[in-house]
């Protein structure tokens, strides 16, 4: 810790588990001594699903997303079906996870145009007239050089008026859940609730500021 604190690291801790083992175990001791804060938490507290009036319409607009994507090359396909795969395991994993998920598809950094040819064109990647007739997806074979550009600036534009969607509806989202979460009465901390106040209190120390 002295080493950390020496190279301007601060060191948080937090413990999983029962306050009083905590204690004994110095956890807090650990924090302090490393300038940074300590919580606990208890591991087995089930995470509280809170539904929105958006939800439904958001895991809408994924299935309309997942659309105006179109697999080609070898993984193409592949790699479209695990997407939608993945999207059902979030979504069997809990709600939340489903539409953290989607949220994360709507934004930038969700790259897909190794293996999805919208992106792929669009990005620059790939030169549409170039892509050999036995790796074009299907929705694409019987048109003519035309028609498949057209169908993919097409894509293209549905694709990101479909994100731009979401992303309005999950900001939504965050707000009814950021006021339903200040009007619970649950006084147990979770682990991100933990973390997020940590970070934004040594932010703040160092000269950040957040907007509420």
């Amino acid at each position: 810790i002295s080493r950390a604190r020496s190279l301007d690291i601060r060191v948080n801790t937090l413990y999983c588990g029962d306050e009083s083992s905590a204690r004994n175990t110095e956890w807090a001791s650990g924090a302090r001594l490393g300038g940074g804060t300590y919580a606990s938490i208890d591991q087995n507290q089930r995470i509280e699903e809170i539904p929105t009036p958006f939800d439904d319409a958001i895991f809408r607009l994924n299935e309309v997303l997942n659309g105006t994507y179109l697999g080609y090359g070898k993984r193409g396909k592949a790699a479209l079906e695990r997407q939608v795969y993945q999207d059902a395991l979030n979504s069997e994993y809990s709600p939340s996870a489903g539409l953290s998920r989607v949220n994360s598809k709507a934004g930038s950094n969700y790259a897909t145009a190794s293996w999805d040819l919208v992106s792929a064109v669009e990005e620059g990647d790939v030169d549409l007239e170039e892509v050999e007739e036995k790796d074009l997806p299907d929705e694409l074979r019987e048109l003519n050089a035309t028609e498949r550009e057209a169908k993919l600036e097409a894509l293209a534009a549905k694709r990101a008026a479909t994100q731009e969607e979401i992303r309005e509806l999950s900001e939504k989202r965050e707000q009814f859940l950021a006021k339903a979460r200040k009007n619970s009465a649950e006084q147990s901390v979770a682990l991100d609730d933990a973390l997020i106040q940590a970070l934004r209190i040594q932010a703040e120390e160092e000269g950040f500021a957040f907007e509420d």
